[in-house]
């Protein structure tokens, strides 16, 4: 049997149910009761909710340095400790998707996210810290992957890339507005009750999810995953080379942007935090902008995409250069600047096509766990050595540009890899 995915949906008594779809000899069988945009934004909002949590330590770093008496180094390991369990995480909640569906996973993803949120707001030690942003990462781990299930089972393949990048794009204009939000609020209220209250949201999200989202009966074929499945993951070469592909170029996002922006923004321009804050939000709005743009031209140019993402690539290595040595001062063309290089950068989310698109099904979200793995263990890796390397190069007064002009020159060097990675990724299917 063959069917254009878009037909899977019809419409009975005000209920949306998906008919029975059959794939390589693969028979799912779903119902849903809300419409695929319903589900979408539901998944959106737990993917939100973790982006601001991931993207809000820039804000958070100086507080989070007073409070518990910490070096650069020890910040960058404090908000990278979010990772650790996040990255091992990926490929397993894959497996669960492909084996469940979305429901129960993101609905306890959700809450888990949200309670050690509040643990973390409420921790008075390093170690009760470290431990709670761990868990923290445990519950997050669920969003993303989740989310392009949903994508998956939702919309048609043609529209998959454009969907990733919109809900990119959604996440990242939240993170912008928490992001300003925060540095305007944090002297008036503190980083402790802000977060225990976005806890709060964090715990209404895990019930939208158990609300809206639908179960999902499998075949028995679809419940099968064995080690032969997990060694075709971990030995495809191009999902390799595609996951690293997508981990140094979302690096601007995960390690500049989301910590180390803010606090080099303000030597730079010798600004106050609030203003800094806002400048390097702009590298989120750069992004929120250009993903679903990026998934767009991936649609309408055929064959194109190894060229998208290498000039992607060099041009954000030739911006971030510019913004690291030339002698801004001013803060207007210094936030061009930063929108410029959130605009160029952008170009990772078509490494979630790709990845679609080389995966068995049956094993879909398996592989988008692994490529998100590689997607996000650049942060636990590149912010405490950015953090160590600022550390090394500061004087002992303190941290100064210099510090963090050759703590922060290892960034273009790992986006220079990422272009030289795309000569070995598969060309767009038409």
């Amino acid at each position: 049997m063959t069917m254009d995915f878009d037909d899977f949906f019809y419409y009975h008594a005000g209920i949306y149910t998906f008919r029975v779809i059959q794939m390589n000899t693969v028979t799912i069988k779903t119902t849903a009761k809300f419409s695929p945009w319903i589900l979408w934004t539901v998944a959106v909002g737990f993917v939100l909710f973790q982006f601001f949590l991931q993207l809000s330590s820039g804000v958070l770093v100086n507080a989070l340095i007073s409070e518990y008496k910490l070096s650069a180094l020890g910040a960058g390991i404090l908000t990278s400790s979010y990772y650790y369990i996040y990255f091992v995480l990926q490929i397993p909640v894959g497996v669960l998707l492909d084996k469940y569906g979305s429901r129960l996973l993101l609905t306890l993803g959700a809450l888990g996210c949200a309670l050690w949120c509040i643990c973390f707001a409420n921790a008075h030690t390093l170690w009760t810290a470290i431990i709670s942003r761990l868990l923290m990462g445990g519950g997050a781990a669920f969003a993303f992957v989740g989310l392009l299930h949903v994508i998956r089972d939702n919309f048609a393949l043609r529209r998959y890339a454009f969907m990733v990048g919109l809900a990119e794009a959604v996440g990242l204009i939240g993170s912008i507005i928490g992001t300003i939000g925060l540095a305007i609020v944090l002297k008036s209220y503190g980083w402790r009750l802000l977060l225990t209250e976005f806890g709060c949201l964090g715990i209404v999200i895990a019930f939208c999810c158990w609300y809206f989202l639908p179960n999902k009966q499998p075949h028995e074929e679809t419940v099968k995953f064995s080690l032969q499945d997990l060694r075709k993951v971990l030995f495809d070469k191009t999902a390799w080379l595609n996951g690293v592909f997508i981990g140094l170029l979302f690096s601007i996002i995960t390690v500049f942007a989301a910590l180390w922006a803010p606090s080099f923004l303000q030597i730079k321009l010798a600004t106050n935090l609030t203003m800094a804050s806002s400048l390097s939000a702009l590298i989120f709005l750069g992004a929120a902008i250009a993903c679903p743009l990026f998934g767009q031209l991936d649609a309408v140019l055929e064959r194109k995409r190894h060229a998208l993402m290498q000039f992607s690539a060099i041009s954000t290595t030739i911006l971030f250069l510019i913004l690291l040595y030339a002698p801004i001062t001013n803060p207007l063309f210094c936030g061009l600047l930063v929108l410029a290089i959130g605009v160029c950068c952008s170009s990772y989310m078509l490494s979630f096509a790709i990845t679609d698109e080389i995966a068995p099904t049956g094993l879909k979200s398996t592989y988008t766990g692994f490529t998100n793995t590689l997607a996000v263990i650049s942060a636990p890796i590149l912010q405490p050595l950015v953090g160590f390397l600022i550390d090394n190069f500061s004087k002992n007064d303190g941290h100064d540009l210099i510090a963090y002009q050759k703590g922060l020159l290892i960034m273009p060097l790992f986006l220079l890899c990422g272009a030289l990675i795309v000569f070995f990724l598969p060309k767009q299917r038409c």
